[in-house]
């Protein structure tokens, strides 16, 4: 709710709010890389931002934010 009301674009029912989602990245590696390495460790949802991904236990998904 906090994150909401700041406008950061949190969702009202996130996975992480459940310890179903991180988001990470890692120094030194690409976002191609990072992409192959999230879509091998996610059971669910895979996005990609700018400077880090996100992995979810959810629904099986993809999305570049």
């Amino acid at each position: 709710s906090m994150l909401r009301g700041r406008g950061s674009g949190a969702a009202r029912n996130s996975l992480h709010v459940q310890g179903r989602a991180i988001d990470f990245s890692v120094p030194g590696l690409g976002m191609k890389a990072l992409d192959r390495l999230a879509e091998t460790q996610a059971s669910g949802g895979v996005g990609l931002y700018r400077s880090f991904g996100h992995i979810d236990s959810g629904t099986s998904r993809r999305w570049w934010g």
